[in-house]
């Protein structure tokens, strides 16, 4: 097995999630937990980096270190490891290869949102040997009880552990494991944003990938002897021929990644429309949230925190909400939902309407799944999702489910409402009773 398109419902990522929750459990519900999960993430995610180049490129045909790694000593005598082996694995955006970076980044509207990664290591590299190395710069509001070396040293032996334990995982996807497990934690509190989130992980992630492994605990690495290595990863004409090696060692990019799978999923229902719409909601409640007993909530005039979001609301064709100031999209973003479906009818005229279109963007909120509903066609609506919810809840990803009620094709089955899928999370997914899951929130 290697990683594939479950990457974010995986055996070890989810071990590992347990693991972090479990390690940071006493900070739970202060503002300081999830930034100090992160950081102890990245910060086992950069020495990963490192320890993919010595199990997967340097250990198995006794090559020289120097072949990959980048050697630094200062006046103390202290060593430091560089070099593009250690920097792909953790943070290369290749479009057929995973990283940490390609995974822990994904959450990110766009590339504009990355730290300046170029800054960053310039800034590590100037800060060897001195009292700066390894001390992160957070984003302002953020502050950690811990340094990421603290970090590694709390949770490095555990996470070495459960990645070995996955047998069927090599030590070139550990990089790109941890960078799932990050990617989970992040969708899984959208109150901290993307862009602070991944800035957390690099602060920590980069210096620690510099670390001699002699002084880290259990790196399973031997103590490496720094005397007479060769100078071929210092060279800029062997570049190329190191990336493509390191390349080759790389987990393949799966075609698609589908969600992380939601346990014990809450659906809930918002009716913003009042009056026009009482009778549907109604009818929905009815046929599709008793899937989901003791998890579905009702408000009107307000967003409930939930999963699922059934939205009952009157728009304009400029994308306003009716009685409501505050932007479609940020009404969803307020429910942290992964999955949200406008319930009540939508003209399809507009959608030809460019402020309408806009107003779907997702702007500062969380990758959201959004239906738009243009026909209920009476009661298929309602089957229709209590069919799908009921394939999804059994371990059928919500994609899958989709196309199976609803084939595509020139001729539409006639007993089914029409509605837009538009996926910006991958496709939701709940998790059956065979797959182990951290709770969603």
């Amino acid at each position: 097995m290697s990683i594939d398109q479950n990457v974010l419902n995986s055996e070890p990522v989810n071990l590992l999630g347990r693991m972090y929750a479990d390690e940071y459990a006493a900070q739970r519900g202060t503002p300081d937990q999830i930034p100090s999960m992160l950081n102890a993430i990245g910060a086992c995610a950069g020495f990963a980096a490192q320890i993919a180049v010595w199990r997967e490129l340097i250990s198995p045909a006794l090559r020289d270190p120097g072949d990959f790694l980048i050697l630094a000593t200062t006046k103390l005598n202290e060593h430091f490891l560089f070099g593009d082996a250690i920097n792909l694995f953790l943070f290369a955006t290749m479009a057929d290869r995973l990283s940490f970076l390609s995974l822990a980044g994904g959450s990110l509207r766009n590339a504009s949102e990355l730290p300046d990664i170029g800054e960053l290591a310039r800034h590590v590299a100037a800060s060897i040997g001195s009292d700066q190395f390894g001390r992160p710069r957070l984003p302002s509001g953020i502050d950690l009880p811990e340094l990421p070396y603290a970090a590694l040293t709390r949770t490095w032996k555990k996470a070495a552990r459960t990645l070995q334990n996955c047998r069927d995982y090599r030590a070139g996807e550990w990089p790109a494991l941890l960078g799932a497990v990050a990617k989970n934690l992040m969708d899984a509190n959208p109150q901290l944003s993307p862009a602070s989130a991944v800035k957390i992980l690099l602060e920590a992630a980069v210096p620690i990938s510099k670390l001699d492994p002699a002084i880290v605990e259990h790196s399973g690495i031997p103590a490496p002897k720094f005397s007479n290595w060769s100078n071929r990863a210092v060279r800029p004409e062997n570049h190329r021929k190191i990336v493509d090696e390191v390349r080759a060692a790389m987990p393949p990019m799966p075609p698609r990644i589908l969600a992380r799978a939601i346990a014990d999923p809450i659906i809930g229902f918002a009716n913003l429309a009042g009056e026009r719409c009482e009778a549907i909601v109604s009818q929905d409640r009815a046929s599709i949230g008793r899937l989901f007993p003791g998890r579905d909530r009702f408000t009107a005039t307000s967003i409930p925190k939930c999963n699922i979001l059934f939205l009952y609301c009157t728009l304009s064709p400029s994308g306003e909400v009716s009685g409501f100031a505050t932007p479609l999209r940020d009404l969803i973003g307020i429910s942290q939902a992964a999955l949200a479906v406008i319930a009540s009818e939508l003209p399809a005229d507009n959608l030809k309407n460019q402020e309408f279109v806009r107003s779907l963007a997702r702007g500062d909120n969380a990758a959201v799944d959004l239906v738009i509903t243009l026909n209920r066609n009476g009661e298929a609506f309602g089957r229709f999702f209590h069919s799908l919810f009921e394939m999804m809840l059994n371990g059928v990803s919500m994609p899958m489910a989709w196309v199976t009620l609803a084939p595509q094709g020139p001729y539409p089955p006639p007993d089914v409402a029409e509605m837009i899928f538009h996926m910006e999370r991958g496709g939701a997914a709940f998790a059956s009773e065979h797959t182990a899951q951290l709770p969603s929130r």
